[in-house]
């Protein structure tokens, strides 16, 4: 896909919402064993355990974390050379991020102004919603979605949009 950077195609994530504690368990899944995990950032103070060769943490409240495991980001120096100037040309680091975020009143697909978008349909008119909700699926809204004043815009987390929501752009007429 154009716009993207080809080594997030492997990009690990999860997205929840909470309202009390949550345990994750992370494993390989090829099977081998994790010999180090730390969540980041460290200020959020989430220690992890391994146990059997599987990663173990708990998030008290909602958080965006990346878990890094075994170093590949913390071990890992991916900045420019200082001698000659050349960048990280390693293998890929993975590391999962997790998105928990509180839980939130979800527009009713069925409400009067919510017009629900199915993954690959177009984008309709602004003129004909309040709140635009994103279908499951995968969906492209291109580099220069243009944010409307007073509009709402769903995406649960079973839809992925690719994209940019954005009110900057040198070919929009200020309208």
């Amino acid at each position: 896909m154009a716009m993207y950077f080809d080594y997030l195609k492997d990009w690990s994530y999860t997205n929840i919402e909470m309202s009390g504690a949550v345990e994750f368990e992370i494993s390989k899944v090829n099977g081998d064993p994790i010999t180090k995990a730390v969540v980041h950032p460290l200020s959020k103070g989430i220690a992890t355990t391994i146990i059997d060769g599987k990663a173990y943490f708990t998030m008290g409240e909602p958080a965006l974390v990346a878990i890094d495991i075994d170093g590949q980001m913390d071990d890992t120096d991916t900045g420019n050379n200082n001698v000659d100037g050349s960048f990280y040309a390693g293998d890929p680091i993975h590391t999962l991020s997790v998105f928990a975020n509180p839980i939130m009143d979800k527009p009713d697909p069925g409400d009067a102004g919510v017009a629900v978008v199915n993954a690959g349909d177009p984008l309709p008119d602004p003129s004909t919603y309040e709140t635009l909700y994103f279908g499951a699926g995968i969906h492209n809204i291109g580099i220069d979605f243009r944010v409307k004043s007073y509009k709402s815009y769903y995406i649960p987390g079973d839809a992925i949009v690719y994209g940019i929501f954005s009110n900057y752009s040198d070919h929009w007429d200020g309208t």
